[in-house]
């Protein structure tokens, strides 16, 4: 009887190993949303033509990808205004990531140290999520938020933020750490503008020298 059982046992494992792996995948992206990490999402400004949804109109000012209709096996593209996360890279375009996953489960730091925020949302960095050794953020907020928790910007080396979305003036300026700077770069339709630049931080050397000059 026990021969019979491990016999059975076996068998299962072998069936269960030549089912492909998509049998064991997350839900995959459908018109309702992109599939976290694994869905390639980009904003698109304006119509875009084409860019054809199931119900024949057109991906227009929204967070977009491309999906497979479950009914007719074709590819289609889906829109959204409301979706929040990130997608890697700054170009507004990259791998999604929902606001709960921007964390590698094996790694336990962020899925990437470029990204694009999603969406008018809040992204808060905690310092658990930096590896502690050299961190070069990159990130262009797109209208949502940035924020870092307790001790996360003391890990920073380098930021970059940029908001491509943005219609406001920018300016260069240290993040008040001797060795560490932090840059709000402008979007390259925004004309230069006159600014307020320092030589150092107040709470560097607890002087400051401004000066105005166009930004460069």
């Amino acid at each position: 009887m026990k021969k019979r059982l491990l016999s059975a046992a076996l068998a299962l494992a072998m069936v269960l190993t030549l089912l492909p792996v998509s049998a064991f995948a997350a839900t995959p992206a459908d018109a309702t949303s992109p599939e976290s990490g694994k869905t390639s999402v980009q904003y698109v400004s304006g119509t875009d033509y084409s860019k054809q949804k199931i119900d024949k109109s057109y991906v227009s000012d929204e967070w977009a990808w491309q999906y497979k209709d479950s009914t007719d096996n074709k590819t289609y593209w889906a829109g959204s205004k409301s979706l929040t996360g990130i997608v890697t890279g700054t170009n507004a375009s990259g791998t999604y990531y929902d606001s709960s996953s921007i964390t590698n489960a094996t790694t336990g730091f962020l899925v990437s140290n470029s990204f694009t925020i999603v969406g008018k949302t809040t992204i808060t960095v905690n310092d658990t999520q930096l590896n502690g050794v050299s961190n070069s953020l990159s990130v262009n907020t797109f209208g949502g938020i940035l924020t870092f928790g307790t001790g996360a910007l003391e890990k920073v080396n380098s930021l970059t933020v940029t908001d491509t979305a943005a219609t406001v003036c920018w300016a260069s300026t240290s993040s008040a750490f001797s060795t560490r700077r932090v840059l709000s770069m402008a979007p390259a339709s925004i004309p230069s503008a006159m600014t307020a630049a320092s030589i150092t931080s107040t709470r560097v050397r607890g002087k400051m020298t401004p000066w105005d000059r166009p930004p460069t």
